[in-house]
Parts: structure tokens; sequence; C-alpha cells
């Protein structure tokens, strides 16, 4: 055994759980909230046509790429950040901020790389609990904040949990007793496409927020990696220091370039959410369940009991379909399913029928 002295370089990390994954190969992957739609082969077919493979041999020119994203994301180049994915953002900002801010406020459930990268940072952890409307009151958000002081705020809007999106008024109100707090508010708007929203303008606003942004949900970009920051010119220039400028490859951001340009997409995302809309009607009309309204590309079904929970999950993986049976309070009665194309979904509600009826009998 090694008597080597690890633990001089590094903090007790036991606390910190990394991710596991599950293989999905062969079914239809309804748990991550990846864009699924068919019309996405087409626009793939088109891409590989003009994709330049040659890119792979050599670094990109890095003020290029942020002059060409800043015209397609409408973003001044002196706010904007690249990142080689929305988790490599949240862990640079967390780490960046994290050298002298001790406290952190997360809108509990959530994304658990906050969660990971704060305890990481040594981060205080404050969570910000949903009521019992699934919904985040923003009175508890100003109480904490008047409470804890200098802070860190992530706010996940729409919540990867729920769906539930936060009014503008509620956003302004948070970030507003944030900045005379001196205290910096993270807004993930990962699923904001599906919403017809865009955060941006609150960072181009205020002094005191970062919206973080990524192209896997709304683009369907998930194995591209690329995801991008847009706040105040002094945090951005302070960010640069931390997010090295080859970390994104070339092929991602030529990937990244032809997609935020496809005019396709906007028709893929408006069928997601007309079968979203059909889904949430279908669950609460034609099954004893509840579907609760959201704002992303899923829905969150409470089934009334957690042995039915994990039941229908099983029922659909027999049936080579993956939903997100959730293991945390208050979701032990629910699972979440990402919104697919209309066929796809035919099948999802057929699977759905069946096992409410076998249980019926």
């Amino acid at each position: 055994m090694s008597n080597f002295n690890y633990h001089y370089f590094w903090n007790d990390v036991d606390i910190v759980e990394a991710k596991k994954k599950v293989s999905k190969i062969g079914k239809l992957n309804c748990a991550s909230n990846e864009l699924i739609h068919h019309d996405l082969a087409c626009i793939n077919d088109d891409m590989i046509k003009v994709l330049d493979v040659n890119l792979n041999n050599c670094y990109i020119y890095y003020p290029d790429k942020m002059v060409k994203f800043s015209k397609l994301l409408q973003i001044p180049p002196e706010n904007l950040q690249l990142f080689s994915g929305s988790d490599d953002a949240i862990k640079i900002v967390l780490t960046a901020l994290g050298i002298n801010c001790e406290n952190i406020i997360i809108q509990s459930p959530n994304y658990e790389n906050y969660y990971c990268y704060a305890r990481l940072n040594g981060y205080k952890i404050v969570q910000w609990n949903m009521d019992d409307t699934y919904h985040f009151a923003v009175s508890k958000g100003i109480e904490l904040l008047e409470q804890i002081g200098v802070s860190i705020v992530i706010l996940t809007t729409p919540n990867g949990f729920t769906g539930f999106t936060m009014t503008l008024e509620d956003i302004t109100s948070i970030i507003e007793v944030a900045y005379s707090k001196n205290s910096i508010v993270v807004i993930d708007q990962a699923y904001a496409p599906f919403a017809k929203i865009n955060y941006i303008k609150f960072a181009l606003k205020y002094d005191n927020v970062i919206v973080i942004s990524t192209l896997s949900k709304g683009l369907g970009l998930a194995g591209a990696r690329l995801a991008y920051t847009c706040t105040c010119t002094n945090i951005a220039s302070y960010l640069t220091k931390w997010n090295g400028i080859n970390s994104v490859s070339a092929l991602s951001y030529e990937i990244g370039e032809y997609y935020l340009s496809c005019k396709s997409l906007d028709k893929i995302i408006n069928d997601i959410l007309q079968e979203r809309n059909e889904f949430i009607d279908f669950i609460n009309t034609k099954t004893p369940w509840i579907a609760y309204p959201s704002k992303a590309n899923f829905v969150l079904i409470n089934l009334g009991s957690e042995k039915i929970a994990i039941g229908l999950s099983d029922y659909f993986n027999e049936n080579d379909i993956i939903v997100r049976r959730l293991t945390i309070n208050p979701f032990k009665n629910c699972v979440r399913i990402t919104i697919v194309d209309h066929d796809k979904m035919q099948k999802i509600k057929a699977v759905i029928i069946k096992y409410a009826a076998g249980r019926s009998h």
C-alpha cells in the first residue's frame, strides 16, 4: 500500500460522487432531454456535405470564431465566452468565482453538477427549495439573500425537473436584490428555447448576471459539447483567464455555426412544443395521473405512488424506451419523459395506455 500523502494536494472529496452513465444504445432515450426529431437526420446529411473534416488537423483561430458566434448569437464579443459544453462552463464559472466567495444559493432540485462543483470548490451550499406547488417563491430567494449576504445565486429557468419558468418580474427582483448585496446571479437557460424566451438581455443590462446557454438542448448538439456565457465585460474578461482558447474543437465550432444558421430547427422546436402540449392533455384526460405544466422539452408526471413510478419505468424499459424515474423528494412518485417527434410520441402513449389498462384489471 502506498504511503504517499495525496491529501496534501486535495481535501476530502468523498462527498462528491462521479456521475454514473447508463448505456441507452438500441433504446429510445426519453430520459436525457436531448432533442429527438426525425428531421435532424436531414440536417445532419446536409451538414456533412459542407463540413471541412481537414479542420481535425489544425487549431482554429479563436478571434475569428468569436466574431462569427457573436453575430450568430447577437451578443457583443466582449460579453461572450465559448466553452466545451455547459458542464465546462459551470465548472469554470463556479471555480473562478469561488476564489473569494464562500456562499452559493442553488434552486433545489437542480442539475447535479452545480452541487458537484460547488462542493469541490468548498462553497457553503444553501438550498432554495420549491414550494408545495413545485414553484420557486421569489420571496424565499430574497429572504435567503437578505440572510446570507454576498453569494452566487443559481437560477435554472425553465427548471430541469419540472419545466417551471420564473417570470421576468421575479428574475428582475432577484437580480436587483442580489446587486444590492454584491452578489452574482447565474441564469442557466438550457431549456429556454422551448419556452421561446432568451434571458441574455439580463446579462447585458446588469453587471452582476451571468447567463449560461448550451447548444445541447434547443439545437440538438449534445454530442458536439458547445456552450456559451453572456455577462458584463468585467466578468467576461475575468473568465477569459480561466477558459482556454483551444478548449473547443474546430469541428464543434463548425457544427455549431451550421446549426445556429439552420432555419429548419424552428419547425422542429414548434413540433416538439405541440407534442408537449398534446401529451400533457393526454395524461390529464386519458390516465388517472397528473402531468404538470412545462415550458421545457419534457413533462413531469405524478403517478401517485413510488411503486407505480417504478413499475411504469420498468415497463417502458421492457419496450425499449428509457424514461427518467426521479429518486429524490418530492418527486419519488414521478417520472419525467422527454418529448420527441410525433411518431415516437404515439409509441410512448401506446405503452402508457397498455400499462394503465393492465393495472385496472
